[in-house]
């Protein structure tokens, strides 16, 4: 499915909610369902697929990685300002 997203070998225009339960799954299982949504909603309408819930559940999980970014980003700052305030160098590994 990644090849064919890719290759668009297929029209995207054809993509009915059974096709997108099915790419959504694999692209959990191989850690690539951010790349995919990215791909699917910059190639598609998005108001086309509001209503299929694999759309909404890879939606959700591109926006769970946004989220879980950020929080790991702010993490980081606060360490780096205490050894910064400590007088620590930190080099990230």
């Amino acid at each position: 499915m990644l090849n064919i997203l890719l290759n668009k070998t297929l029209p995207l225009s054809n993509i009915n909610n059974a096709k997108l339960e099915i790419i959504s799954k694999e692209s959990l299982y191989h850690g690539v369902s951010n790349f995919i949504y990215l791909i699917i909603k910059k190639s598609l309408k998005c108001e086309e697929l509001i209503g299929y819930p694999a759309y909404a559940q890879l939606k959700n999980q591109y926006m769970m990685t946004i989220r879980n970014n950020i929080l790991k980003q702010k993490e980081f700052i606060d360490i780096h300002n205490a050894f910064d305030i400590a007088g620590i160098p930190m080099v990230p590994i």
